[in-house]
Order: C-alpha cells, then structure tokens, then sequence
C-alpha cells in the first residue's frame, strides 16, 4: 500500500548579506515541495545590485576579473583586513555564489570573516553580517552541520546586539529555520518561521518580497507537519501578493505557484492544481529554459499529480525528463536526483515493472543514506518504499527490517499521529499477515485504523482501506464477527 510519490517543494534560501557593509540582503531562494516532504533548489533574486558593479551575472567571468583587479587595488591601498577590501572579497564570493560556484564563494567568505573578526571584532555588524554569509553558503554546500551553529551563533548575537525584532535578525531566524527543516527538525524551524514572517509583516507589509518568500516557506512547513488549511491561506496570499506586485511572469510568481499547485494535488483539488502547474510550466519554460532546476521541479510535480490521478501514461514522461535533467544539471547524488529516482521507482512498480523499480529505489535509498542522513524524512521515505516492492517481491525479511526502521524514525520524527506514521503502521501490519503474524498485525492495523480515523475522517480512502485490511487480517483469524463491522 501506499508508495509515496515525492513532489519538489522549494525553500526560498533567504541569502544573507550581499555587501557585508550595508547589510542588503536579495533573498535568493529555495522553495520546497513533496508530496510528503518538500523540496527544491530554484532560486529567484530580488532587485539587488552589487556595489560598485553594474550588469548582469550573464557577464560573470567580467565581473570576477573586475573584482579581482579592485581587490587587488584596496589590498594595496588599505590592506587585506580594511572594510573597503573586505567588500570587495564578499561582492565577489555573491558573484560566485549566484552562478553556483559555491566551493569558490566558501573559500571568500571564510577569509571575510576570518578579516572582519580581526579588525572589527566578534561583536560588529558587519563581523556578524559575514558569519551569517558563511553559514548560509556552508548550507548550500550541504554542509549542514558545519553551518548550524554559524548560523545560531549569528542569530544569538543579533538578537542581543540588534535587538530580536532588527530584520537582519529576522532574515537570519529565517535561514535557521529553512536549515533545521532540512535537517527534519520541523518542530524546531516552526518557531523560528513564525518569528520571521510575523516580524517582517509587521515592518514591510504583506506585500514585500522578503515577506512573501517567507509565507511560502512557512506554508511549506505547515504543510509538511499535515496543517493544510493553514498552509493553503498562506499560499494563497503569497501567489496573489506576487501577481498583484511582480506580475504572472515573474520567477518568483511563479514558484508561490508551484507551491500552491503541490498543496492543492496533496489536498485532492486536482483539476486546479493540474491548471496551476501548466500555466508555471510554461512560464519557466520560457523564462528559464528547459533545464533549469525550477523548471524540472515543476516537470516533476506534474509527473507526481498525473500519478495520484492513475494517468500513469502522462506521468512517465514527466518522470523520466525530471530525473534526467537532475542527473545532468544537478548531479546523481543531489538530494532532488533522488527524489526523482525515487518518483520514477514508484510509477514502474506501480505499473508492474517491478524490475526496473527496485534498482531506482536502491539509488534513492543508498545516496538519501549518504547524503542526508539515516534519520531524515525522505531516507524513511525511501526506507518504506523499497519495503513496500520487497513485500510485493516476497523478500520479506529484508521489507520487515526496513518497515521497522520506517516506522520507529517516522514516530521518533513527526510523531505517532502523522498521515506518513500511520501509513507506516499499516504498512508492517500488512507485511505481518504475510508473514502469518495475525496477532501482530491486529495491533498495528487496529493502531492504524484509530490514527486515520482522527486524522482523516471514516470516509477518507486511506482509512478505508485499513478498515478493508483489518477485517481481512480478523477473518485470518476467524473472528468473523468482529471482521464483518469492517466491512
């Protein structure tokens, strides 16, 4: 039962400072979707300009020259560690990170801090301006727990010296959220969001692209931890926000709707998500180009509706382009590759290719191990989908193994109540009357039954089946009576 197809949210990757000395911020971005979890890497910049630079990043390797030559100019006029220099080093670490050279920005934005900490101090804006910078790229390098104490650091020390409602206080509770979100501490970063959206609201107004791009990331939180309705009034405000101040056009706009779309396919508006997910296809289509993460993403999310639709046939191609262009752009061990490879598995084994789903499934499983950690929510994901093909398999040892791993990370995790929890639970039930184990299974489906019932209601399809499954496993046992209320 129930292999869980992920949709690719986006984190809006609020970025910290481009110029240490001035402290602006363009709120780049990383939004995220999943069916059951939520994630991308599509980023979308704010009007920001580097000081002293003028154009575009098309014109890259003309800036990196330009900035080298004046880093160059202040080293001998200034010195290495004069705030003048140190500018000029963090405009060119922006411009490597804007065109994901981040190895390079990482390098700069060590030696910014390293600077500013010698010549201004732990305690200066601007020392903690570059802290903040550091951490966010040691973020985007995955380098997630190298990143998390920069970043609580940074926020500890801006609410003392800043005060707790300053926005670069408020932007940098927003980066810590997205990171411990990421990690799948969701009950941790929720916090950290409210703080950062109410506190932005109150001084930009709900229109302000900073403010928009953190409702969109709050909602995929809430959306996350299964508050839909809360998550939908936060979508829904932001896409209109976007319209009404960007235009329908604009990439931003544009993935306020990707997010709105995955929310209403994971709430059962299918027709309108389908019409939402066409019309920021096409946008990024044109805007983008066919290759750009963004663009897979909403190839994905289309592939990942048409699947919960049974247009399994339309759902292919959308996989299969999704998944390839990750491996080429993204690489095969990016956290979104896997997702696809993931998605892909789970539309082969439910068509009945179940050879070609189990090695997919494999990949996903081994590099969501690898790169995010055993305990993440997609690992568990992938744990509870390579189970649910080795039960069909009949290799059933190995599925009980990872049913169990699933299931005790997703309690630990989100908790005995969540739709990914009981999902879990009916699942090993399931594999328990396979393996003869009625007794077992009684207790895990009548777990099952009970949580989906308060979560989701008698009429919902999940809890039907349980009830169906349930009064299956009763009658193994001959309790017929009690089976037949199942039914």
């Amino acid at each position: 039962e129930l292999v869980t197809v992920q949709l690719s949210p986006i984190p809006v990757h609020p970025h910290a400072s481009k110029s240490v000395m001035t402290g602006r911020r363009p709120g780049s971005s990383q939004k995220k979707l999943s069916l059951n979890n939520h994630k991308d890497a599509t980023r979308f910049k704010t009007q920001c300009s580097i000081t002293s630079t003028e154009g575009t990043y098309e014109d890259w390797p003309g800036m990196v020259e330009a900035l080298n030559v004046q880093i160059r100019e202040m080293t001998e006029k200034h010195g290495p560690n004069h705030a003048k220099t140190l500018t000029v080093i963090n405009e060119l670490a922006s411009v490597y990170r804007e065109v994901s050279m981040s190895r390079e920005a990482l390098a700069l934005y060590q030696e910014v801090y390293v600077g500013c900490q010698r010549s201004l101090g732990d305690s200066h804006p601007y020392t903690l301006a570059s802290l903040s910078n550091l951490g966010t790229c040691l973020f985007e390098c995955n380098q997630l727990d190298e990143a998390r104490p920069l970043l609580e650091e940074t926020l500890n020390k801006q609410s003392m010296l800043r005060g707790e409602k300053h926005l670069e206080t408020l932007q940098t509770a927003h980066s810590l959220a997205l990171l411990l979100e990421e990690q799948g501490l969701l009950e941790q970063a929720e916090p950290l969001y409210v703080r950062a959206y109410e506190g932005q609201k109150s001084q930009l107004g709900s229109t302000s692209p900073v403010v928009m791009q953190t409702a969109v990331n709050l909602a995929g939180l809430k959306q996350a931890r299964g508050l839909l309705d809360e998550a939908e009034a936060l979508d829904r405000e932001a896409m209109q926000g976007c319209r009404e101040l960007l235009g329908t056009c604009n990439e931003q706009t544009l993935q306020s709707g990707n997010c709105l779309a995955r929310l209403l396919h994971e709430q059962g508006m299918l027709q309108e998500s389908e019409e939402l997910m066409l019309e920021v296809l096409e946008g990024r289509m044109r805007l983008l180009g066919e290759s750009d993460p963004a663009t897979l993403t909403t190839l994905n999310n289309l592939g990942g509706l048409y699947f919960t639709w049974g247009r399994w046939a339309e759902a292919e191609p959308h996989f299969f382009a999704a998944l390839e262009g990750r491996r080429a752009v993204l690489g095969r061990q990016d956290p979104a590759t896997l997702q696809s490879a993931n998605n892909l598995a789970a539309l082969f084994q439910a068509r009945g290719r179940l050879d070609k789903a189990e090695p997919l499934y494999r990949e996903s499983l081994a590099g969501r191990r690898n790169v995010l950690g055993d305990m993440h929510p997609d690992t568990l994901t992938s744990c509870s989908n390579l189970a649910s093909l080795l039960h069909t398999l009949n290799q059933l040892e190995e599925a009980e193994k990872l049913m169990n791993e699933a299931l005790n990370g997703r309690r630990l995790l989100l908790g005995n109540m969540h739709k990914d929890t009981l999902t879990s639970i009916n699942n090993l039930a399931g594999l328990m009357r396979t393996r003869g184990k009625h007794e077992e299974a009684e207790d895990l489906y009548e777990e099952a039954l009970r949580g989906r019932k308060d979560l989701l209601g008698s009429a919902h399809m999940d809890t039907l089946m349980t009830a169906n499954n349930y009064g299956l496993c009763l009658m193994n046992r001959g309790l017929l009576g009690r089976a037949e209320e199942m039914f």
